[in-house]
């Protein structure tokens, strides 16, 4: 039979764990409106990216740390962490070096041929 220190013991547990769940639903809500980029970073490709309100082309690609798009018949590759998806529409925010940028997806672009003409003698 239970004695009541264990009802007691048995209670506090059962508030400790409501509590914990009531604070993670909390943290949850909290950033609804913001998305990882490690997460929505699947759901970003095909879409078009927009950086302070101008569309500045088509995701094509993501790497570890690099969101790649293709604009204007060249690929630039921007860093993930300033990418973000929001109901739908990918945003990069932050101040970006787009010739860094382009030096990038040049490289990226490269990497990607090599691999297609190393897998084609395969």
């Amino acid at each position: 039979m239970a004695t009541s220190s264990d009802l007691i013991s048995a209670a506090g547990v059962i508030v400790i764990l409501l509590a914990g769940i009531v604070y993670n639903h909390l943290q949850v809500a909290r950033g609804a409106g913001r998305t990882s980029p490690a997460l929505a970073s699947a759901s970003m490709l095909g879409r078009y990216a927009s950086h302070r309100g101008s569309v500045v082309g088509e995701v094509v690609a993501i790497t570890t740390d690099r969101l790649v798009i293709r604009q204007a018949g060249t690929h630039k590759a921007v860093p993930l962490a300033q990418a973000r998806l929001r109901d739908g529409e990918v945003t990069l925010e932050g101040d970006i070096d787009w010739d860094a940028a382009e030096d990038a997806g040049k490289a990226w672009s490269g990497a990607q041929a090599t691999e297609a003409a190393a897998a084609a003698e395969a």
